[in-house]
């Protein structure tokens, strides 16, 4: 359980390490960054911090291995960690479990390969894999540069459209587990709660309240026929490049599910992207628009997309609630929804 919030800076070895991602757990999971270089820890009971040597996560047992053949780009503690090497990027995994994420990549891979640009896996073990490295800048990255020019964002967006549609449309389900409104409600409920331990005592009934009306809205939404889905689509798993095009990476979360939620994700991270000022307002229209043209295209219903949008908006503010870089804008984005959503019930 999380009891307190994680600081914003950790004072170790006489370097102040930033504090840039926290997860729920005991103790709590975060990770810390010191320039470029990057490293898993734990909020203690007493509130200090204690950052890990990459060989010191005895459940990732590759991490250590792949940290010195290259650079951890990200590590949740005993959970996963994304090491770049020379050529490929490697993830380290709980042992035994490298096994499922390469077969569920796989097929991912299968649906969407002929459209984007993916990753392949060049090695694999029992705790790791290797994937080749897609060419390109994220689209995160690619809207918050000013130097972007304008039809380079545009092309890069109706190219994600015709490729996300083709896929979409012709992806095969085989293989694929179900994610379902009952299982989109139940991690809804879970980030209620994490953040209802950190925005007061007086506001965390109102927020459950206000996830139980979210999952409502899903409920009554006009359900679409089960699609491929991504299950994690939004502007960092998106890249573009000149030559290759439009690429996409992450794919070990697939599974088959109302294609509005993957559409209402990527519709949340943009507006997400514009609030926090990272997008201008023109750069999140035009990717909205896309997003629309998509659903329009797939014959998925507006209303379902929307709700889905603002169930995804919810759980992102729930998740940087946690977060120190986030945490007062993911205050306001909660209160305001609390308000506006009580207003609607």
């Amino acid at each position: 359980m999380i009891d307190r919030a994680a600081p914003t800076t950790a004072v170790v070895a006489d370097e102040v390490w930033h504090i840039t991602r926290v997860w729920p757990g005991d103790p709590t999971p975060l990770e810390a960054r010191l320039g470029d270089e990057v490293r898993g820890g734990r909020l203690r009971s007493d509130g200090t911090v204690e950052l890990l040597d990459p060989d010191d996560d005895a459940k990732l047992p590759a991490l250590g291995a792949l940290a010195h053949r290259g650079e951890l780009v990200s590590h949740r503690p005993g959970k996963r960690a994304v090491v770049r090497l020379d050529e490929t990027f490697a993830k380290a995994v709980r042992r035994g479990r490298a096994g499922g994420v390469a077969d569920a990549h796989e097929r991912g891979a299968a649906a969407f390969g002929h459209a984007f640009a993916v990753p392949e896996i060049a090695a694999r073990s029992d705790d790791a894999i290797e994937l080749t490295i897609v060419p390109g800048r994220t689209l995160d990255a690619l809207g918050a540069d000013p130097a972007t020019p304008d039809g380079a964002w545009r092309a890069a967006w109706r190219s994600w459209r015709e490729a996300w549609t083709s896929s979409v449309a012709g992806g095969e389900l085989d293989g694929l587990a179900p994610h379902t409104v009952g299982d989109e409600a139940r991690i809804l409920r879970e980030w209620a709660d994490h953040a209802a331990l950190r925005i007061g005592a007086g506001s965390a009934q109102l927020l459950r309240e206000a996830a139980e009306r979210l999952i409502q809205g899903l409920e009554r939404a006009v359900p679409n026929p089960e699609r491929i889905a991504h299950r994690d689509l939004h502007d960092k798993q998106l890249l573009w490049d000149d030559d290759r095009g439009i690429g996409l990476i992450d794919l070990d979360t697939c599974a088959r599910a109302d294609p509005a939620l993957d559409l209402g994700n990527l519709l949340a991270h943009a507006e997400l992207a514009e609030s926090q000022g990272r997008w201008t307002p023109d750069r999140a229209r035009a990717a909205a628009a896309e997003i629309a043209s998509a659903a329009d295209e797939l014959g998925v219903d507006a209303d379902s997309v929307e709700a889905w949008r603002r169930a995804a908006r919810f759980r992102i503010a729930c998740v940087h609630v946690l977060r120190p870089p986030g945490r007062e804008a993911a205050h306001r984005d909660l209160f305001r929804m609390m308000v506006e959503d009580s207003r609607n019930a």
